[in-house]
């Protein structure tokens, strides 16, 4: 009787332990679901003709940041909670921007946030090492919005290195386009601090070759773009 009440209590457990693991990974995916469509809806808004359009894409990635919190919470991937409030207070002053100029810095601030959010669900997956982590997460691992299949060895070679170079030149184009359009005391805090992150990666000595590649290149497009804006220096 008594080891039937244990074996009773160690299923009981077990019980316990799956549904609550279950309901993580559910949360986690619907989190990671949701973050990955605040990126889209955020570079729609960047993409955007005209404020008008902007605004509406940067209220999508607002209202899918409102209906996630549950998620994120009940995932409690305190980093990524932490990225994805920073996302919503710049998703929210951009649209209270009256100039195009303005709307881009705080878009491109919330897409910053947004992007080490992913990268916090990502190794927070990994971290707790679940069966169910890895598949849902580390197949939108970013670095700076880079998807990790394109660093994998498993790619070939040439194929992987042309997508790192397009990633790139998207990467590129956008600094390019804040060094154009936005005023200078704005733009470069904004991409020195995109400078002193990708210094704090190239720090790290088990970067793979592909990933020291890119970062070395965005510092690189970074650096151009700091040339560029001296007047506020």
């Amino acid at each position: 009787m008594k080891q039937k009440r244990i074996i009773l209590i160690v299923v009981s457990l077990l019980d316990l332990w799956l549904m609550v693991s279950f309901r993580s990974y559910s949360a986690c995916e619907f989190a990671n679901s949701n973050i990955q469509f605040v990126k889209e809806q955020t570079e729609e808004a960047l993409q955007a003709p005209d404020l008008k359009l902007s605004k509406y894409y940067a209220y999508r990635a607002l209202n899918s940041i409102y209906k996630s919190k549950k998620s994120f919470s009940e995932c409690g991937c305190k980093d990524a909670i932490i990225n994805i409030n920073l996302a919503s207070e710049n998703l929210k002053e951009a649209t209270k921007a009256n100039t195009v100029e303005d709307l881009q810095v705080f878009l491109q601030i919330a897409m910053q946030n947004t992007l080490s959010g992913i990268n916090a669900l990502r190794t927070y997956g990994v971290d707790k090492n679940s069966k169910y982590g890895d598949k849902y997460l580390t197949m939108n691992t970013h670095e700076l919005g880079l998807p990790t299949s394109v660093l994998s060895a498993e790619e070939g070679q040439l194929v992987s290195m042309q997508r790192i170079e397009e990633h790139l030149t998207k990467f590129e184009n956008s600094v390019i386009r804040i060094v154009e359009n936005v005023e200078c005391e704005k733009a470069r805090p904004f991409i020195e601090r995109m400078q002193n992150e990708t210094i704090g990666k190239l720090a790290n000595p088990s970067l793979t070759e592909k990933k020291q590649y890119y970062h070395n290149r965005v510092f690189e497009i970074t650096d151009r773009a700091l040339k560029q804006l001296v007047d506020c220096q």
